[in-house]
């Protein structure tokens, strides 16, 4: 309903009154959106140094946000508390996996983007991983507060495996070349890697010591997810609509695409300038 600037003040104040209270929150024109996120998962989601969120989901969500009547303003923090934020109603969190227990509290964008997590070990240390019966009596290296979905929740939970959490891809592989734990998860695979070494110089000689083992844990489909509490289906429904949109067009394929190559080529200009 679009009310008349030259309806009389006391008529105005009833018909937004009426309006407040028929809308679900954030389905308004123009409502700002804080967005949750992770603070260090790159290529996806990360602060640069002039402490701005970048990536490519970022590049992703700046393209959405140019088509929906919603604005978006970012909080990143490391993963728990965007978690425990996004549970609070404090904002929508990206980059969340589904789970059973998820889904009693948030509702679900489409999928936004997905990644492979791999298992990684040293070289000469390999073992066939066919389900989480494989992982009997190791230690794995994790994403601090990551279930990755029922079934690993149900073999860590008896006792199967150990895991050791950690915030970041590089204090993981870490772990492994110290030989502290048997394996680590890593996103993105041989890229994942790759971006952790160009972070670390302790790992920077050692890109050759990792091996990869051939079936991942899983591929892992990520969203954008919303309190229930937030009535927020209009905004998940313009949200969707325009990721659709971006992805039948090619345009978010661009995107990982530039945004990798920008990584590659800001990499070299910092080892160019080391030696």
């Amino acid at each position: 309903m679009t009310v008349s600037r030259y309806k009389a003040p006391l008529l105005t104040s009833l018909v937004m009154a009426i309006s407040i209270l028929a809308t679900p929150l954030w389905s308004s024109a123009d409502e700002e959106i804080v967005i949750l996120a992770d603070d260090n998962n790159p290529p996806y989601v990360k602060i640069n140094p002039a402490g701005l969120p970048e990536g490519i989901v970022i590049e992703m969500l700046h393209y959405v946000e140019k088509m929906i009547p919603y604005s978006f303003t970012y909080r990143l923090v490391p993963w728990k508390r965007a978690y425990y934020s996004a549970k609070l109603g404090e904002g929508a969190i990206i980059g969340i996996s589904k789970n059973a227990k998820r889904l009693e509290f948030f509702d679900y964008s489409d999928v936004l983007y997905y990644h492979d997590i791999s298992i990684v070990v040293l070289k000469g240390n390999e073992f066939t991983f066919n389900d989480y019966s494989d992982f009997q009596g190791k230690t794995i290296a994790v994403h601090r507060g990551s279930i990755y979905n029922e079934e690993y929740a149900a073999a860590l939970n008896s006792g199967v495996f150990e895991v050791y959490e950690t915030d970041s891809r590089e204090q993981r592989l870490q772990m492994l070349l110290f030989g502290r734990v048997d394996a680590a998860l890593i996103g993105s695979g041989r890229l994942g890697i790759q971006l952790a070494i160009n972070k670390a110089s302790i790992l920077e000689n050692h890109s050759d010591s990792f091996s990869i083992l051939p079936k991942p844990l899983l591929r892992d489909y990520n969203y954008l997810a919303i309190s229930k509490e937030l009535n927020a289906a209009p905004f998940i429904d313009s949200f969707n609509r325009a990721m659709q949109i971006g992805k039948r067009s090619g345009e978010f394929d661009k995107m990982q695409t530039q945004f990798l190559l920008k990584m590659r080529i800001d990499n070299q200009k910092k080892r160019g300038h080391a030696e």
